[in-house]
């Protein structure tokens, strides 16, 4: 114990490599008295290869690496446990250099590999029909430990399924807007072809709704799809489910909508989770169609996941039905999203950290 201890104070006193630009990282590199190239390589070496250790960057002359070594340190995540369902559905927990948890999830379809995928260790948005919540937040995460647990997730599906993950959903722990300049580094170097040349248009990052950062988006120009968790169409409705509503309400975030879409030209999802007697009415669906026509959009209908604690109930099937059907009478285009994994406590909602606990 004391031995990890110790080492967990090493990797902290050092700062990560992966933690500066290019340009930074060549400035460093000169300091060693090494030409610029080699700056290249290892810079590549960090995000297209994404290393976990220096000895593994093989055509680094040994001084150099002896010296990044007594300097800096490298991302430490590894997976902790893997749990698959029947449906072939994948839930990972990796643990960080500080021993905290996140989860990560493979989602197989007929013509994709989707990685769901997290932003911070628990979430301080603490949503009424999500289990993350109920963790608690505990920090962000950086870009290196988004992309480290991406690049695993890629590795396992390259693995199991003999192909690469096809699209990314940052929909997993945490809300990204409020881990902002990471998740758009990470995103940036995974579009690059430095990184792993990932393309935009098979991102989709989901938020409750911050409309400062949803504008920041929208200026800073990111190709990636927007979601937005709505899950409600009046305010009071949506304060119960979603208590940071209060503060960033819904005429709010629909501007800020307005605004990404015309700097953007994507269409944005509508995500709707539907909750018995709650938000399934008629005038629910009628009050939703209303809300598409402010801003070019489609929606996805979602299904309840339970978790242990929570207050809500899945609407039944006949309601979930006639939803769909109104919106689609209104001339909405709406999708139903089967969940996945929820077997293994792996759908929307549902990641907690409870397959990584160490009591289980």
């Amino acid at each position: 114990m004391l031995f990890i201890k110790k080492t967990l104070n090493i990797l902290m006193d050092k700062k990560d490599l992966r933690s500066f630009s290019k340009a930074e990282l060549t400035e460093i590199i000169s300091q060693f008295n090494e030409k610029a190239f080699r700056a290249n390589q290892v810079y590549q070496w960090l995000w297209k290869h994404f290393v976990f250790s220096f000895d593994a960057m093989k055509n680094i002359p040994k001084p150099l690496l002896n010296a990044l070594k007594d300097s800096y340190s490298l991302t430490v995540c590894e997976v902790l446990k893997t749990i698959e369902s029947e449906d072939e559905t994948i839930k990972v927990a990796f643990k960080l250099f500080d021993d905290l948890i996140i989860e990560g999830v493979i989602i197989p379809a007929p013509f994709r590999l989707t990685a769901c995928i997290s932003t911070q260790v628990g979430c301080p948005i603490n949503c009424g029909f999500c289990a993350t919540g109920k963790m608690g937040f505990k920090r962000n995460l950086t870009t290196a430990e988004i992309y480290a647990h991406f690049f695993l997730l890629n590795d396992m599906s390259l693995n199991k399924f003999g192909k690469p993950i096809t699209n990314i959903v940052i929909m997993g722990m945490g809300e990204p807007l409020l881990n902002y300049d990471n998740v758009i580094r990470f995103t940036n170097l995974i579009n690059s072809e430095e990184g792993l040349n990932f393309s935009s248009r098979r991102i989709t990052l989901s938020t409750v709704g911050i409309p400062e950062a949803i504008k920041r988006l929208a200026d800073d120009n990111v190709k990636f799809k927007l979601a937005l968790s709505l899950h409600a169409t009046t305010n009071e409705k949506r304060d119960k489910i979603i208590p940071f509503n209060i503060h960033n309400n819904i005429e709010a975030v629909m501007d800020a909508l307005q605004y990404f879409y015309k700097k953007n030209k994507n269409i944005i999802t509508l995500e709707y989770l539907l909750l018995k007697n709650i938000n399934d009415s008629r005038t629910d669906a009628l009050q939703l169609a209303a809300l598409c026509r402010k801003v070019p959009s489609k929606v996805n209908i979602i299904e309840f996941n339970s978790f242990e604690g929570s207050v809500y109930e899945k609407s039944d099937d006949v309601m979930i039905n006639n939803f769909c059907r109104i919106l689609e009478e209104q001339g909405i285009n709406c999708t139903l999203r089967k969940s996945k994994g929820s077997a293994i406590n792996a759908a929307c909602g549902q990641l907690s950290n409870k397959q990584g606990n160490k009591n289980d």
